[in-house]
């Protein structure tokens, strides 16, 4: 049974939206998850997609180091954290 306090609704429903192309609402429902449980990875995991794709990579990469401080075996977190350094040297 969900609850209000059950992060997982709000997360899948980022999920559609982000396929959707609506990243802004995306970004509304991630956050809503991780207030429902900071500590949900894989929210802040989609949460850094979003801002990576809003150009906001500061806010990206804190998100993945979040999700690492959480679960610091996440593969795909390690991954995307080091393209975001590859892509903010190359735009220095």
């Amino acid at each position: 049974m969900q609850t209000k306090r059950d992060p997982i609704a709000p997360f899948n429903l980022g999920n559609v939206q982000a396929e959707l192309g609506n990243f802004k609402a995306a970004r509304l429902s991630y956050q809503s998850a991780i207030a429902r449980d900071p500590r949900f990875s894989e929210a802040h995991f989609n949460l850094a997609g979003v801002f990576e794709s809003a150009g906001n990579l500061d806010a990206a990469a804190d998100h993945l180091r979040q999700a690492l401080n959480i679960d610091q075996s996440y593969a795909e977190a390690h991954f995307n954290l080091a393209h975001l350094a590859l892509k903010a040297d190359a735009q220095v």
